[in-house]
Formats: structure tokens, sequence, C-alpha cells
């Protein structure tokens, strides 16, 4: 069987790239969270899936993670954030 497109697939497709932020302070959508939740486009506050999933992943591993809050937000990219840029992304935290 051969799997549809939706719009989950086509934002994970083009939102594969990811940022940490410090804390939880990331903006949300606001009063645009309706148009947010389905579409395929990064909208304020987004994060998605497989950022979220391989900054958990990483966090694990990432010495300079232990103890601290962050924030995953999507950036647009057709490939995840190598492992040479999350290193940089989670020294920044």
């Amino acid at each position: 069987m051969i799997a549809k497109p939706n719009w989950r697939m086509l934002f994970d497709m083009d939102a594969q790239g990811a940022s940490l932020v410090p804390g939880d302070t990331i903006e949300g959508p606001g009063l645009f969270a309706v148009k947010a939740a389905v579409s395929w486009a990064i909208e304020k506050g987004d994060s998605g899936r497989l950022a979220v999933a391989t900054a958990m992943v990483q966090s694990l591993s990432q010495e300079t993670a232990a103890n601290k809050d962050f924030s995953v937000c999507s950036a647009e990219a057709r490939t995840p954030p190598t492992q040479f840029e999350w290193d940089a992304m989670f020294s920044k935290l």
C-alpha cells in the first residue's frame, strides 16, 4: 500500500532542520494556532517530530545539556543537522 501524502509528511520533509533555545521561551502561534496546526509550512512555535526526537537523543550524549532546559524549534531544511551542528547548538545553551 502506498501512503498518500498529508500535511504531516510534507512538514516532516521540509522541516528537518532544528535550532535550540535556552529555556521555555519560544513564541507560540497565538491567534493563528488553528492555521499552524494543519500547515505544512513552518510556523511560529513549531517543533517537528523529527527535530524533537533527535534533540532528545542528542541531549543524552551532550555534556552541555546536563541539567539544562531548552526548547527545540523546527527549521527549514531537507536534511537533519549533522553531528557537528548538534554539538555547536548544544554548546550555545
